[in-house]
């Protein structure tokens, strides 16, 4: 999931180490609307980890006095462990989620959004 930060410019960043469904996957909106509950008009911080292989950054976003909206995420079944880097406090609280069908793992085989934006991407005419 991509969010935008109110940096001195605006930069666009995605949470790190989980990867929520797209908004045209099933509990994608949901997954973005408890985002945005989370952090919507809150003071947060940023600590930026890295960048994906299209350079967008990846960081860990925390509201000031507030728990970490990655652990809400995969605790209601709403985001995956990251496909690389898994951590393994995150994997738990996935497996739990997924162990009571909570969210996304209410369908028996759910896509991984990593697979649905490559299947998006062949879907894609090629050109010469």
């Amino acid at each position: 999931m991509v969010i935008l930060l109110n940096f001195s410019q605006r930069k666009i960043i995605e949470l790190a180490n989980i990867d929520c469904p797209e908004t045209q996957q099933p509990f994608g909106p949901e997954a973005r609307h408890m985002l945005e509950k989370k952090l919507k008009g809150k003071k947060v911080e940023a600590f930026i980890e890295g960048k994906n292989r299209w350079g967008i950054r990846q960081a860990v976003v925390i509201p000031k006095d507030e728990d970490d909206p990655r652990l809400k995420l995969l605790g209601e079944g709403l985001a995956w462990t990251s496909e690389k880097n898994v951590v393994p406090e995150f994997e738990a609280l996935r497996v739990d989620a997924q162990t009571h069908g909570k969210g996304l793992w209410k369908d028996k085989d759910p896509t991984p959004p990593w697979v649905f934006r490559r299947q998006q991407t062949m879907l894609n005419p090629k050109f010469r």
